[in-house]
């Protein structure tokens, strides 16, 4: 029943032609035994049972033909059906497809935007490492390069551009380190020339807590030059991290500390460093006239 109910389309056309070949020859045999019979019989009885036979036989291939007719409008109906389904299918199979390109497509370009995106950043940092030597450059510059700028301040300490520029490539491998910046309360020089080294503090991302950490204070011993004050434990220990090394090592380097020094303290919070900015002149005395015998320190170990 399977080949009859769900032909191929070449069986179902065989199938065709072979019912109406089989209902033309019926249709001759009907009509020759129809005619022998009539020969052989009188005129009166010939007539009337033509006539039934032919009512009849007429009926029959009616019947017949609407059989065939239904039988076959089935089979094709059953066929189409079966198309469609095998067409909507491969619809949906093909619909199914585009959908898991789309997501791949989609993944592969968000990946594509994330591999951009980790770039741009790579280039934005390194484009800000650019501006900001860029602007300490043209800052300083512009300030040395003015005549009148220069000749009113000739006796101020000021950061040269090199200076300012060594700092900050020294400090900046070191962004978030704890510091503290002082000068001498009531000394303008000396907090011109602390503000000199708070931008560059800020420049290489240190952390002074903001105006927390840039004061002016009152010492029992003024400090001379630029001082750096460590935690007790950890300079007595040799715990001094990198970054005041690179600070200490830079300050040495570029002869900044000018009769300054390092020194010990047990008031440093841990992990902090102090930066005062002292005097210029080493030949000033103590206004509260206490000896330095608090203050221990070597630059020796700074190399």
């Amino acid at each position: 029943m399977t080949w009859l109910m769900s032909p191929s389309p070449s069986l179902a056309g065989a199938l065709t032609d072979w019912f109406g070949a089989t209902l033309i020859a019926a249709t001759v045999v009907l009509i020759a035994g129809l005619a022998v019979r009539y020969l052989k019989t009188p005129f009166l009885k010939r007539v009337k049972p033509a006539f039934r036979v032919l009512v009849l036989g007429g009926v029959a291939l009616q019947v017949v033909a609407l059989v065939g007719a239904i039988l076959f409008s089935l089979i094709l109906q059953n066929l189409n059906l079966m198309r469609e389904r095998q067409a909507f299918t491969a619809m949906q199979d093909a619909q199914r497809e585009i959908r898991v390109a789309k997501r791949e497509a989609v993944s592969l370009r968000d990946a594509l935007a994330s591999a951009s995106s980790g770039q741009q950043v790579l280039q934005d940092e390194n484009q800000d490492l650019k501006q900001s030597l860029g602007e300490a450059n043209a800052e300083v510059a512009t300030l040395e390069d003015k005549a009148g700028i220069v000749d009113t301040f000739k006796d101020q300490r000021r950061l040269k551009v090199a200076d300012r520029i060594a700092l900050v490539a020294a400090l900046m491998p070191f962004a978030k380190q704890r510091v503290q910046i002082f000068s001498i309360d009531g000394d303008v020089e000396g907090k011109k020339y602390r503000d000199d080294f708070v931008r560059v503090f800020e420049r290489a991302g240190w952390d002074h807590a903001g105006k927390n950490g840039v004061v002016q204070a009152a010492f029992d011993v003024d400090p001379v030059g630029v001082t750096i004050i460590l935690h007790q434990v950890d300079a007595r220990h040799g715990h001094t991290n990198p970054a005041i090394n690179a600070l200490i090592a830079t300050l040495k380097r570029r002869d900044l500390f000018q009769g300054g020094g390092v020194f010990i303290s047990d008031q440093v919070p841990d992990g902090t460093v102090k930066v005062a900015i002292g005097k210029k002149n080493p030949e000033v005395a103590s206004r509260a006239g206490p000896t330095r015998a608090s203050l221990v320190g070597s630059l020796g170990a700074y190399r």
